[in-house]
């Protein structure tokens, strides 16, 4: 069983260890940091369209889950396209629009292009 799981028991008089708490602290401020990146980027990102060119799957693993790495062939009005990347986190067999080939909307931040929000739902 798995400190989620003992978490979400503790309340049935469960033991949560020490442990537990910390690895709760750093998959919530994980959490935090990652919502924190959406919001800026959806507010202040320049919108565009990219292309999975590729992916690599498993390249990280997180309290998060599995991260695989998209390859991505940006385009950004009145620009030239460019390569980036991105890790996401996410069951690909649940998300058929992450596919290679797939259009998908994107955000970037306009200090640095190789910061790419992947846009699933605005």
């Amino acid at each position: 069983m798995g400190w989620f799981e003992r978490a979400r028991k503790a309340s049935a008089a469960q033991r949560v260890t020490r442990a537990d708490e910390r690895q709760a602290a750093a998959t919530f401020g994980e959490l935090a940091a990652l919502g924190a990146e959406r919001e800026r980027l959806m507010r202040d990102g320049l919108a565009g369209v990219a292309t999975i060119v590729g992916i690599r799957e498993g390249v990280a693993t997180t309290a998060l889950g599995v991260w695989h790495e998209l390859a991505l062939d940006v385009q950004l009005p009145d620009r030239a396209p460019y390569r980036a990347s991105r890790r996401v986190a996410l069951e690909l067999s649940t998300a058929p629009h992450i596919a290679v080939g797939a259009s998908v909307p994107v955000r970037v931040d306009p200090a640095d292009r190789s910061t790419v929000l992947v846009v699933t739902h605005p």
